[in-house]
C-alpha cells in the first residue's frame, strides 16, 4: 500500500494480483505488525474484504510475538489452513 496525503491507495498491479489469487481459491491473509485499528482502518478504506477475510488476518493485538518472530506467520498460516 501506499499512502497519498490522507489516502490509501494501491500499488500497480496489486489488486490484480488479488484477484487472480481469490480466482483461483488460493489461500490468502494478511500478517501485519500494524494495530488492530490501523489495519482496521486499511481494511475499511481499501475494501479489503473483496480479497481477506478479517478473521484470517493476524495483526499486533498483544496475544503473540511480533515480527520478525515466526509466531505470527505460524498463526496467519493456520488461520487459512495451510500448514
Amino acid at each position: 500500500f501506499e499512502k497519498e496525503g490522507l489516502n490509501y491507495t494501491f500499488m500497480p498491479g496489486v489488486t490484480q494480483v488479488f484477484d487472480w489469487l481469490k480466482e483461483h481459491d488460493i489461500p490468502r491473509t494478511i500478517v501485519t505488525s500494524a494495530s488492530i485499528p490501523s489495519i482496521r482502518e486499511l481494511f475499511t478504506t481499501l475494501a479489503l474484504d473483496r480479497w481477506f477475510a478479517w478473521e484470517s488476518i493476524v495483526c499486533n493485538d498483544g496475544t503473540h510475538n511480533n515480527k520478525p518472530a515466526a509466531d505470527p506467520y505460524v498463526l496467519g498460516a493456520a488461520h487459512i489452513g495451510v500448514p
